[in-house]
C-alpha cells in the first residue's frame, strides 16, 4: 500500500509503502509511489497544485555577525593584495 502524508493545510510533504493500512486523517492512499503529489494539496478527493509560499526568514544575530566578519576580512585581504601588486 502506499500513502501521501499531508500537513495542517492538506499540502502532501511524503510517501510512504507499507504493507499495513494506515486510517489517519493525514495520511491518503495512493495507487503507487507517484511523486507527483509531493507539494500539490488534496482536496475534494483530487490532488490540485498550489503556489508555493515564499519563505522569507530573517537572518539571525550571529547570521549577521558572521557576515560582518567575512565582510571585513574580505576587504583586508582586498587591502592587502592591493599593496603586494604595488610593491612587486
Amino acid at each position: 500500500m502506499f500513502y501521501a502524508e499531508i500537513n495542517q493545510d492538506n499540502i502532501c510533504f511524503a510517501l510512504l509503502e507499507t504493507d499495513n493500512e494506515i486510517n489517519k486523517p493525514t495520511m491518503i492512499q495512493i495507487e503507487n509511489m507517484d511523486t507527483n503529489v509531493l507539494g500539490r494539496k488534496f482536496e475534494n478527493g483530487e490532488w490540485i497544485e498550489v503556489e508555493p509560499e515564499p519563505v522569507t526568514a530573517e537572518p539571525s544575530e550571529q547570521q549577521i555577525m558572521q557576515a560582518e566578519i567575512l565582510l571585513s576580512q574580505q576587504e583586508i585581504l582586498t587591502r592587502l593584495n592591493s599593496k603586494r601588486k604595488f610593491w612587486q
